[in-house]
């Protein structure tokens, strides 16, 4: 411990360190520790704070680090766990806090790494969890926050990251979850190639899923949002990519479902949404892309599917709607 660095433990808070693990405070960081939490270090573990890092754990909170895996906050980084959070890195994981970051873990929130994911917020990013949502990773998944991002989870909310997935959040962009809603992205190996499904919001795009919603991604499937474009699913709303299907919205494009509905993308499918175009999918809504259909929407077009309508499209379809088309 050098440069003035602190570490506070009171209320029978606990602190194991085992295996060869190491821990680096450096430039007056501190580390804080009441109420019974505990923090457990084994298997050669590193965990490097400096210039000012603060870490702060109440409430019988949990850290468990194992096998190598290695936890770096740098430039004024603050992580805080209350109420009995819990966080567990395993084999050889590695977490990146930088610039001022801020991450919150309350309300018995829990974060699962392993299987060598990795996890990067840097440049004023921040990350959220209250109400026991739930984050795991797994299988070398990988998510980056730059820029400002945001991630809020609550409600008991859930994530999964496996086999190689990637979320990628820049430039501001924003996600929401709330109300037990479930994002799950996962992939899989073909001709012994990972097929790690993709997501990537840039240019303050923005997410929120509510009311038990659910995406799910697999197989390389990919959504690229940037430009302030807007996704809203609520209501028990369903989406499904797999296949390498891809999503792409820009230029302030929004989509909404709600009441239910499903969307189905399949074999490749591909859906591109510009110039501030417009989907809502309400009431019981069905819309199924396969086999390499494309669907093109821009020049603010907008498209209203509600009352249990159904819309398939396969074979390498084509639809295209531009200049404000209704």
């Amino acid at each position: 411990m050098t440069g003035a660095s602190q570490m506070n433990m009171t209320g029978g808070s606990q602190m194991n360190m085992s295996g060869g693990s190491q821990m680096n405070l450096t430039g007056g960081s501190q580390i804080n520790m009441t109420g019974g939490s505990q923090m457990n270090t084994t298997g050669g573990r590193q965990m490097n704070m400096s210039g000012g890092s603060q870490m702060n754990m109440t409430g019988g909170c949990q850290m468990n680090m194992s096998r190598g895996s290695q936890m770096n906050m740098t430039g004024g980084s603050q992580m805080n766990m209350s109420e009995g959070s819990q966080m567990n890195m395993f084999r050889g994981n590695q977490m990146k806090m930088s610039r001022g970051i801020q991450m919150n873990m309350t309300g018995g929130s829990q974060m699962n790494m392993t299987g060598g994911s990795r996890m990067s917020m840097s440049q004023g990013s921040q990350m959220n969890m209250t109400w026991g949502s739930q984050i795991n990773m797994s299988r070398g998944s990988q998510m980056n926050m730059t820029e400002g991002s945001q991630m809020n989870m609550s409600g008991g909310s859930q994530m999964n990251m496996t086999g190689g997935s990637q979320m990628n959040m820049s430039r501001g962009s924003q996600m929401n979850m709330t109300g037990g809603s479930q994002m799950n992205m996962t992939g899989g190996k073909s001709n012994e190639h990972d097929w790690g499904s993709q997501m990537n919001m840039t240019g303050g795009s923005r997410m929120s899923m509510s009311q038990g919603s659910q995406m799910n991604m697999t197989w390389g499937s990919q959504i690229n949002m940037s430009r302030g474009s807007q996704m809203n699913m609520t209501e028990g709303s369903q989406m499904n990519m797999s296949g390498g299907s891809q999503m792409n919205m820009t230029g302030g494009s929004q989509m909404n479902t709600t009441g239910g509905s499903q969307m189905n993308t399949t074999g490749g499918s591909q859906m591109i949404m510009t110039g501030g175009s417009q989907m809502n999918m309400s009431r019981g809504i069905q819309k199924n892309m396969s086999e390499g259909s494309q669907m093109n929407m821009s020049g603010g077009s907008q498209m209203n599917m509600n009352g249990e309508s159904q819309m398939n499209m396969s074979r390498e379809s084509q639809m295209n709607m531009t200049g404000e088309v209704k």
